[in-house]
């Protein structure tokens, strides 16, 4: 590595890899391993992977996927503690979790469950989210500097302001 020859460990990465790895294999019944692994390897990590492509993992995205799967491996311990499967969860029951208090991760549960009625491993769950709506259309580069300096402007007014008043 030191020499240019192979291309520097993504250590960040890797740490993942195994937690990802250890987080599957740490279910005992073999239909909610595969499920895990499916969300976890080829949804998740797949994805990790194609957007890295030459860069290094970053913290956030080492957290983003680590919540998706601590979330998901919870959901189904859940289960197994009410008597339930992925299959045999109706909405009442994630009602059910989605009302518990000591519920965490409620945002990336809901990924794991939506993406599981697709994948066919739940049927007839629903779990509603908030879709972001971004800025509608582009910014005209004329306007958005108009903004910027009306902002730094106004800024810059309300400090001298504040100055002046203490002083």
């Amino acid at each position: 590595m030191a020499t240019g020859t192979l291309p520097p460990r993504d250590e960040r990465l890797i740490a993942l890899e195994k937690r990802v790895t250890e987080t599957v294999q740490a279910r005992t019944d073999l239909a909610e391993r595969r499920i895990l692994h499916g969300y976890a390897v080829w949804h998740h990590m797949r994805r990790l992977r194609r957007r890295l492509g030459e860069d290094h993992t970053t913290r956030l995205q080492d957290l983003n996927v680590r919540c998706h799967v601590t979330a998901a491996d919870s959901f189904l311990t859940w289960l197994n503690h009410e008597g339930l499967t992925l299959g045999t969860c109706t909405q009442p029951d994630l009602g059910r979790w989605i009302a518990d208090a000591t519920v965490s991760y409620r945002d990336a549960t809901g990924h794991f469950v939506r993406r599981s009625v697709q994948h066919r491993h739940a049927h007839g769950l629903a779990y509603g989210t908030v879709r972001w709506t971004c800025p509608q259309g582009t910014i005209d580069s004329e306007r958005r500097w108009a903004d910027a300096a009306a902002s730094s402007t106004t800024t810059l007014c309300r400090s001298r302001t504040a100055s002046r008043d203490y002083a």
